[in-house]
């Protein structure tokens, strides 16, 4: 997921298992506004924002002040712009300020129910309407991916769709995280087994091969996902410019608009809209949903999941 992390005080605790992960309750608080802000990290943000596309300023949460104190002191640097430097010169630095700012704890199926949503409803719906085209073809954007568990995720459900049904379409899934570190870490498909938690045994014996403690995903679903970096506020573009057009019949955007304020959050929303076909379906998160603006312009496919069909 692509998120800057909340400063502790916005942290609850939730008990996942035999682990405690850190969660940010939604609209716990307003972030506080920059011109609060020390004048330093000021400087650093305008940088991130003038230098390298990144815009920290539009988060709902700041904790990053803290992380760039944190790290201007484990480098023992005390002048902003000697931080500033070090990131113009030493791209090892710049990934390594982004891994802080960013979180990417994700798994494969995530919230399971809309998954098997996804299977038993929206791909036999989605297929069927493109057996009416002369070239079906399936294009898939999974934003803020993570380490590609989404994206692998849907690929294993379209995998499992065509073999069920003995048809082949062509499919185009692509991927974007503003984390380059993370898309590396995706592209050679292994994971542990607290990320499959959720696989079913079937696809974990079809699809994935044990090597230790890790597991590696077969190369027919790991070929199918297609990863690049792309900030999602970015202003120059609707779409990832890998994917060149858009047109997506799903786009998979889950636990992200949250992290938001509402005005970035609706720029947000014309760039999905913008970017999904006609009759093409958005799928948000649990936590998330449609602004009241664009209710006209989609239906929910059901009450219980996040998932809105662009009305053709």
């Amino acid at each position: 997921m692509q998120h800057i992390i909340p400063s502790d005080e916005y942290w609850i605790s939730r008990l996942s298992g035999d682990r405690f992960i850190p969660i940010v309750e939604p609209c716990a608080a307003a972030a506080p506004r920059e011109e609060t802000m020390n004048a330093d990290i000021s400087c650093i943000l305008s940088y991130l924002y003038n230098g390298r596309g990144m815009n920290p300023r539009e988060y709902q949460w700041s904790g990053i002040e803290g992380i760039i104190k944190t790290r201007l002191s484990e480098r023992g640097i005390s002048r902003t712009q000697d931080y500033i430097n070090v990131l113009e010169t030493d791209p090892e630095e710049w990934q390594t300020l982004i891994s802080r700012l960013t979180i990417h704890v994700s798994e494969f199926f995530r919230n399971p129910v809309t998954f098997e949503v996804l299977s038993e409803i929206v791909l036999p719906a989605l297929m069927t309407r493109k057996l009416k085209t002369p070239c079906p073809c399936i294009r898939v954007w999974s934003s803020g991916c993570a380490c590609g568990e989404e994206a692998f995720s849907m690929a294993i459900l379209l995998k499992d769709f065509f073999k069920t049904t003995n048809r082949c379409f062509d499919v185009r899934i692509f991927a974007t995280d503003i984390n380059r570190s993370v898309l590396k870490k995706a592209g050679r498909g292994t994971f542990d087994t607290e990320q499959l938690k959720n696989v079913k045994l079937k696809h974990l014996n079809r699809y994935f091969t044990r090597h230790s403690a890790r597991y590696q995903l077969d190369p027919s679903i790991l070929d199918m996902v297609s990863f690049s970096y792309y900030d999602i506020l970015d202003t120059r573009t609707y779409v990832p410019p890998e994917s060149v057009f858009g047109n997506f019949d799903l786009v998979l955007c889950r636990n992200l608009l949250i992290y938001f304020q509402q005005e970035s959050r609706t720029r947000i929303f014309d760039k999905l809209f913008r970017a999904l076909a006609s009759g093409g379906y958005l799928v948000l998160g649990e936590a998330e949903s449609l602004p009241e603006q664009y209710h006209p312009r989609f239906s929910r496919e059901l009450g219980k999941v996040h998932i809105y069909q662009k009305h053709q």
